[in-house]
């Protein structure tokens, strides 16, 4: 149970009240060998002090304790009904149809879906944005061979055969004569999905609407139900908009038959001066997604109403540059997010790669800012993406929970997470400092779990341990990598797993350090 011998050496110290050394020289045997006498030999003292400052060097970090005192952690398993763990239901924005044409975004959509969850991708107005071919394909065939929505067909078919959803984001003009124009191409596509999906009630689409204009919204509700009756409308809020928040009030009290879930975004950047070093704004961006979902609640007068919701954009402390995005690790934020969330937000939104992200993002500064990618390049998986991943193994009955420890699960098989989340100025990141100022040390009392043999398993992910960024740094060059450099990046970049088994008679101590926004699983399971 103990991580590394300084763990063992402070816990045998206050048990004891004696160092190691000195308990050996206290309750050592009287007798002594005779000591035989050497002649004195020169010895070159400097090699072994290069020895020496090597050794130190390289295990600084683990063999300094943690300018915090051990925090002692007593956990009694109890199940208490009342207190149940929600999964999240995932929304991934792809940019448009034609990114499920590629087969590197597919492996990934699948991966997702497998390890993540995923409810459905979501795509930018097809109509709008012009993303679809509609001109019409001369031939003097009967019925032509070739028509404007082959590769729309191609992209049904994928999300059909995996079960994932289709959801799309729609932001009708609010000219007459651009929204008949609109509305009119709109019905073609809805009319030729209608008629090449092989079941419709099989099908999800999820229709995401900017509250521009009350009438308009309805007409584009009506045409939606027209062809898919289950389609599900949600009211994608600007919170800096108030005649959006206006008109989004009016449709939730006058045709709330037809609104589904509600969406907004939330980023704790937008409320901070990367410039000031003042530091209770970053106390304030800690709470500020739950802000912004209370205010939103609060505005639109469904604060007591059960209407699910969607974060759709979203994002932690990143630092307002590339690399103090990169070096701020804060898998411990989000998984803190993600927690503190939970019974309130419905579905999480996120980007699937740092590519179609900034491609569609293109005229932000720094596209990162605006929501979060699960994928770098090459199918490089960022912290984001394990830190979901963690999330969705928990078991949901919770046990025990304080600020920064959660346990879910039953009496002879639960998990225990643990959880840093330091909300600081990013720019710190940047500057060189000890490991050993980067941890905090635990100590976790189980004190009534069932007597027997457990299997334990130890997932870690931390900045040594995840981190894509720090490893794709090391081995990038000024051309890019290769594709060996790429698979070996990819391989490294994972959480670490340590398996053991331990005998539980009474009352288990259980010891581990804590990286800066890491986040740590044990999990036992009795053996039968």
């Amino acid at each position: 149970g103990f991580s590394n011998s300084t763990m063992l050496l402070k816990y045998f110290k206050a048990n004891t009240g004696l160092t190691p050394s000195q308990y050996r020289t206290r309750y050592q045997s009287e007798d002594h060998p005779t000591k035989i006498k050497k002649t004195t030999e020169f010895e070159n003292y400097q090699r072994y002090l290069y020895y020496l400052s090597s050794y130190i060097q390289q295990t600084l970090g683990t063999i300094i304790q943690s300018p915090d005192n051990q925090k002692v952690i007593d956990i009694t398993l109890e199940n208490n009904l009342s207190q149940q763990l929600s999964h999240y239901q995932h929304v991934i924005q792809i940019g448009s149809f034609d990114t499920l044409l590629i087969q590197r975004y597919r492996k990934q959509l699948i991966e997702v879906q497998h390890d993540l969850g995923l409810d459905h991708v979501l795509i930018k107005d097809p109509i709008l944005k012009g993303y679809i071919d509609r001109n019409v394909i001369e031939s003097d065939e009967m019925i032509p061979n070739m028509h404007p929505y082959m590769k729309v067909d191609e992209c049904l078919n994928f999300l059909y055969e995996h079960q994932i959803g289709l959801g799309i984001e729609m932001h009708p003009p609010t000219l007459p004569s651009q929204f008949e124009k609109y509305t009119k191409e709109l019905k073609c596509l809805l009319e030729h999905i209608y008629n090449t999906v092989p079941n419709r009630d099989c099908f999800k689409l999820v229709v995401y609407l900017k509250c521009n204009h009350t009438q308009k919204i309805l007409n584009v509700i009506t045409l939606f139900k027209q062809y898919f009756e289950f389609a599900h409308i949600v009211l994608n809020i600007d919170m800096d908009n108030m005649n959006a928040l206006a008109t989004a009030k009016k449709l939730l009290s006058e045709a709330s038959t037809n609104i589904d879930s509600i969406a907004f975004n939330a980023n704790q950047n937008d409320i901070i001066n990367f410039k000031s070093i003042e530091s209770k704004q970053y106390d304030l961006a800690k709470r500020h997604i739950i802000a912004q979902y209370n205010t939103m609640t609060r505005l639109l007068g469904v604060k007591d109403k059960n209407i699910p919701v969607v974060l759709l954009n979203w994002n932690t402390l990143t630092g307002n540059t590339h690399l103090t995005n990169g070096e701020y690790f804060r898998a411990g934020i989000i998984f803190e997010q993600l927690i503190d969330m939970n019974h309130r937000i419905h579905a999480i939104g996120y980007w699937l790669n740092h590519e179609l992200h900034h491609q569609y993002n293109a005229n932000d500064v720094i596209s990162e800012l605006n929501g979060i990618d699960l994928y770098h390049q090459f199918d490089g998986k960022r912290p984001a993406f394990f830190t979901s991943m963690f999330f969705k193994k928990l078991f949901k009955q919770v046990l025990f929970k304080n600020e920064d420890c959660i346990v879910l699960g039953c009496n002879d098989q639960f998990q225990i997470v643990v959880w840093d989340a330091e909300h600081y100025n990013p720019y710190y990141t940047i500057n060189e400092k000890s490991d050993y100022l980067l941890h905090k040390e635990y100590q976790l009392n189980i004190l009534n779990a069932d007597k027997g043999t457990y299997k334990v398993k130890h997932l870690t992910l931390d900045k040594n341990n995840g981190a894509l960024y720090q490893v794709w740094q090391q081995y990038n060059t000024r051309h890019g990598m290769d594709e060996e450099t790429i698979n070996y990046v990819n391989r490294v970049s994972y959480p670490k797993l340590d398996v053991s088994e331990v005998d539980i008679v009474d009352t288990v101590s259980y010891h581990l350090k804590l990286q800066t926004n890491a986040i740590q699983i044990i999990e036992f399971k009795k053996y039968f």
